[in-house]
């Protein structure tokens, strides 16, 4: 490999060199470092190519020579662990996990499977059921407690440990296991409720459409309400991270999807009373109201926003977007805009107004 090579002939440079001068030696860093990057890119790309060709031979050549550079790479560190795992080779694989420096979250998740398949599966178990009381815990982590619960038949287990995941994120893995566990116990109402609230989030996704195929169901309507808890798990996340709020709208505005798009509006409008700032949050519902096609909800939110941030451009030009069925509407539209330019000059804003201002003036001839 070209990169592989740069870098050694770089370190064979750098032993024989006398240099003193400190900003050369700087310079030399920089550029060992920009170099180990490109291996790491190069290697991880050639060693995952020949890992999905069943080239496990030559994944491992590869990986070998770019962990003679940089041997605490976590990443080509999986990578050599797969390989192993691909050629059977499992002592060698865990070996490499517990000699290893660091153990992330990825490397330990692969060392408890490994685990699972070396005879030490109780110990895995145990361990994987203390980790996933625990935050931050993959979910991948408590998708295999649940799976390793299942097949010894303690359901109830496997349920807990997926509720802890579903209690955090909404992930088709857990919502699929939560299905099978419905089915194991004979839940058929259960199971009905799990599997709409997968096909209704997931069913793009391929490992879901056969199941779903198996029990006989389709994708529900986009008109479908999402649970009270999804409401209230989602409205907490708002609260602990607002600013999420205009990513997710931006997100339906470039792709609507209807479900999303209700349950963004009840959470935020659970949401709004105890934000800090609440202007986001009412442009959001005004926009999503209207992305609905609910005009009502819409100027209702742009009018309640207002009053509380009367200078917000956003909400201002969203209720100069709907006909005003009244005089009076008119009138509380081109008060709205005048309002906002005071404080800023917005040549959208003004546009609007000069166009509002117009119609009123046709509207009072006529």
């Amino acid at each position: 490999m070209a990169a592989i090579k740069r870098i050694t002939n770089l370190h064979r440079r750098r032993r024989g060199s006398n240099a003193t001068a400190s900003r050369g030696a700087d310079i030399g860093q920089m550029q060992l470092s920009a170099i180990r990057y490109l291996v790491a890119q190069e290697v991880i790309a050639d060693a995952e190519l020949a890992l999905r060709r069943g080239e496990t031979e030559a994944a491992e050549q590869t990986i070998e020579r770019a962990m003679s550079i940089d041997a605490t790479s976590t990443r080509l560190t999986e990578l050599r662990v797969w390989a192993f795992w691909c050629a059977d080779r499992l002592d060698a694989a865990l070996n490499i996990l517990d000699t290893h420096p660091s153990q992330t979250p990825r490397l330990k998740l692969l060392r408890l499977m490994l685990f699972g398949l070396t005879g030490r599966r109780e110990e895995a178990r145990l361990e994987l059921a203390q980790w996933s009381r625990q935050d931050p815990c993959p979910i991948a982590a408590r998708a295999l407690l649940a799976l390793m619960e299942m097949d010894e038949g303690r359901l109830d287990a496997a349920r807990l440990s997926i509720k802890r995941n579903l209690d955090r994120h909404l992930d088709h893995e857990s919502l699929t296991l939560l299905v099978l566990i419905d089915l194991a116990e004979d839940l058929p109402d259960a199971t009905q409720q799990a599997a709409s609230q997968l096909g209704l989030w997931f069913a793009h996704r391929r490992p879901v459409q056969p199941l779903l195929a198996s029990l006989s169901l389709r994708k529900p309507s986009r008109q479908a309400s999402a649970p009270i808890e999804m409401v209230s798990q989602l409205a907490g996340e708002l609260l602990r991270d607002p600013e999420l709020i205009p990513t997710l709208v931006v997100a339906q505005r470039c792709r609507p999807n209807p479900a999303r798009i209700d349950l963004l509006r009840r959470a935020l409008a659970r949401a709004v009373g105890d934000l800090g700032d609440p202007a986001p949050a009412y442009e959001a519902l005004a926009e999503l109201s209207q992305l609905a096609g609910d005009e009502q909800m819409a100027r209702h939110w742009a009018v309640r926003g207002l009053k509380h941030h009367p200078y917000s451009a956003t909400l201002a030009l969203l209720l100069d977007r709907f006909d005003c069925p009244e005089q009076g509407d008119d009138a509380q539209v081109i008060k709205a805009l005048r309002h906002v330019l005071k404080r800023h000059d917005y040549p959208d804003v003004r546009e609007a107004l000069m166009r509002r201002c117009r119609q009123a003036e046709k509207d009072q001839a006529a």
